[in-house]
């Protein structure tokens, strides 16, 4: 988005509707989690707590082949470990 046309924006341009959210809650298995990667075309999806109302971060697709994916981790999945914050 340029800058200068900020000032002309709305939130509904720039917000996807509720509905449209792909996303994982943070009880999810290491199998969901790449079943919603695969069927997606995103780099990294946001995580919640029991609803969407509830965001607890974002799991990043590299993130998540670093430390399951490329090796054979001998560690149980804990998706909360893989979490990086929202916003800023």
């Amino acid at each position: 988005v340029n800058l200068r046309n900020m000032r002309n924006m709305r939130v509904d341009d720039v917000s996807v509707p509720r509905a449209d959210i792909i996303a994982v809650s943070d009880e999810a298995s290491l199998a969901d989690v790449v079943a919603v990667f695969q069927s997606s075309t995103l780099s990294r999806l946001p995580v919640y707590s029991e609803t969407l109302d509830q965001p607890q971060g974002l799991v990043h697709l590299k993130d998540l082949a670093l430390k399951y994916g490329f090796c054979a981790s001998t560690e149980p999945f804990d998706l909360r470990a893989l979490l990086r914050p929202l916003g800023g």
